[in-house]
């Protein structure tokens, strides 16, 4: 109930609507009903899909289906987000829109837990650790590069 995971091929039912898809998780622990969509909406509206709540997936941009994703991971009150290759099959533009959606939220008091080769997120982060073959190999606190922060 506390932990969302953002995948990194988004794992979104392609049967299934963006708000249907961000609603799965409530609808699967047993929520219903109105209050449910309009979270659902609610979250969509969070990460800029105000108006693509109906879309199915195929219709989204790779760039907003992650972000669906990350609505779905946030639904019913999340206070942890793991993040594996957010931005992975993202350009540049939407990659950084990733980000700043994930620092905002971490900015919230979400716990966002990102592993990642996108050196993008490095200015986003408080925290980056580095790993060279299953180890280690870095550990530091960032000054939130671009961010105007610390």
């Amino acid at each position: 109930h506390d932990i969302g995971v953002v995948f990194q091929d988004n794992n979104l039912v392609p049967e299934f609507s963006a708000i249907e898809n961000v609603m799965l998780p409530l609808e699967l622990r047993g929520d219903r009903g109105a209050q449910v969509r309009d979270e659902a909406a609610a979250w969509l509206h969070r990460v800029g899909l105000a108006g693509l709540e109906d879309r199915a997936p195929d219709q989204l941009s790779g760039g907003q289906q992650q972000r669906v994703g990350i609505a779905r991971a946030l639904i019913g009150g999340r206070s942890i987000l793991l993040a594996d290759e957010p931005t992975g099959s993202l350009d540049s533009t939407n990659a950084t829109a990733i980000f700043s959606t994930l620092r905002e939220l971490a900015d919230q008091g979400v716990l966002v837990v990102i592993s990642t080769h996108d050196p993008l997120a490095v200015g986003f982060a408080d925290r980056v650790i580095s790993m060279r073959d299953g180890c280690i190999a870095e550990d530091s606190a960032t000054t939130l590069a671009g961010m105007g922060s610390a």
